[in-house]
């Protein structure tokens, strides 16, 4: 079963990279990501949930102040649905 992709919000990302200081290098080793994944976060492209979750941590943010359709992530402050996912080249997921 592959993971579930998701897009983040880059202006909440980038202002909370920027407020610490950080370039994306910088953060990306911090926070572990690989380089692949670091260029996907960098460019906007879908990612895991675990790795926005790891971001979100690392920026003491609550994990849906990083998807960029807080709608899709029960924008009704319930914490309900699950963000829509990304599919992946090839696959049918996310149609």
């Amino acid at each position: 079963m592959s993971e579930q992709l998701v897009k983040m919000d880059q202006r909440t990302l980038d202002s909370a990279r920027l407020a610490r200081g950080l370039t994306w290098a910088e953060l990306g080793r911090l926070v572990g990501l690989s380089a692949p994944t670091r260029t996907k976060v960098t460019n906007g492209g879908a990612v895991s949930i675990r790795t926005v979750g790891r971001l979100a941590r690392f920026f003491r943010l609550p994990i849906r102040k990083l998807f960029r359709d807080e709608a899709a992530v029960g924008g009704s402050g319930d914490g309900g649905n699950v963000p829509q996912t990304v599919g992946l080249p090839g696959s049918n997921e996310g149609r």
